[in-house]
């Protein structure tokens, strides 16, 4: 009879036992999923600030159609705030004018833009120039002709690119 008696505390100091293994697991497994929660709001953190960021480089929609005036302004800006002489300016004229799919109310519009014996780091400092305002325009392509100069420039191209910029039919879109 004595073994049917000591049965139940082997029960019990068994039971006893096991209580800190099953709360390890608990506690593995909470730990697990807090360090998932992290991970995932982590995550939510860095696209939200990456929505934050396109936000604030986000090209406005223009209230009227762009002139070429203004684009003529902002190119001669561009060309100064890069310390790029204004010689190398060729031409300006308008391209296009095409409505916005999906966007009846907003229309584009595009000029070609050609730079002329201007070098590649040139080049690049107007480019930079040019994008670091936020004033509407995007630059839809570049293409680089390679000229020879007659200023003595071994590395002189011709750059002609194309402009575009978004505005509003009859105002505000």
């Amino acid at each position: 009879m004595r073994p049917a008696k000591t049965w139940p505390s082997v029960l019990l100091i068994a039971g006893i036992a096991s209580v800190p293994i099953i709360e390890a697991g608990r506690l593995r497994d909470a730990s697990s999923r807090e360090g998932a929660a992290r991970v995932s709001t982590n995550a939510l953190l860095d696209d939200l600030l990456a929505v934050e960021r396109l936000r604030a480089t986000q090209h406005s929609v223009g209230q009227h159609a762009p002139s070429e005036q203004d684009v003529l302004s902002l190119v001669n800006h561009a060309l100064a705030e890069a310390g790029v002489p204004s010689r190398h300016f060729d031409s300006l004229r308008p391209e296009g004018d095409t409505s916005v799919p999906g966007r009846r109310d907003v229309r584009r519009r595009t000029m070609r833009l050609a730079l002329k014996e201007i070098a590649v780091p040139d080049l690049g400092l107007f480019l930079g120039a040019l994008t670091e305002e936020n004033h509407g325009w995007t630059i839809e392509s570049i293409e680089l002709t390679h000229m020879p100069s007659r200023r003595s420039q071994a590395d002189a191209w011709t750059a002609t690119m194309v402009l575009g910029a978004p505005y509003a039919v009859g105002g505000v879109p």
